[in-house]
């Protein structure tokens, strides 16, 4: 996957705390196709993979133990971009991770925790 330095430099400042989710968001947009060589279908076809992609940038963010906590992760997509988030269990407060990136590239649009 070809990914270019918009998509870099977006998901660098908002993980350096330098730009909110919603600017992030705004600079990147879905890529019409992959370069190279491209699948198929959508890189990212299906809700298992949508589930794994996110929970591998999530604990890399957040880190494993607040993942986990937060099994299972709920994948919908809707006009070609994946949202994933955590589940909340029973009885705590606080927010949930949710992520969210293209169908087609697996770019990173989005990333967040509730509180």
């Amino acid at each position: 996957m070809n990914v270019g330095p918009n998509t870099t430099c977006a998901l660098l400042l908002l993980l350096a705390g330098f730009a909110t989710p919603a600017s992030a968001a705004t600079a990147v947009r879905c890529a019409a196709k992959v370069e190279g060589h491209p699948p198929p279908k959508a890189l990212v076809a299906t809700p298992s993979v949508a589930v794994a992609l996110a929970r591998t940038y999530l604990s890399a963010i957040y880190g494993v133990k607040q993942i986990n906590d937060q099994l299972p992760l709920k994948a919908t997509v809707h006009e070609g971009v994946w949202r994933v988030e955590g589940t909340l269990k029973a009885n705590l407060k606080g927010g949930v991770a949710e992520i969210k990136f293209c169908q087609s590239t697996g770019q990173v649009l989005y990333v967040d925790h509730g509180r």
